[in-house]
């Protein structure tokens, strides 16, 4: 659980900064280049193969 100020319109700056580093810090794209840029179908395509990265934040679950 996530205890943060409440916001009616958004959530704060910090949150969000928490929030996108605990998702990378739990692997991703170990390659970016093997995407040639930002061609989706081709990034999908790898992400749905999957690719072998230590799961940092599955050590604690």
């Amino acid at each position: 659980m996530i205890v943060s100020p409440e916001y009616w319109y958004q959530s704060p700056s910090p949150l969000k900064l928490m929030i996108d580093r605990l998702i990378c810090a739990d692997g991703g794209n170990p390659d970016p280049s093997s995407t040639q840029g930002k061609e989706p179908e081709k990034a999908k395509r790898i992400e749905l193969d999957g690719w072998g990265y230590p799961k940092h934040q599955a050590v604690g679950c």
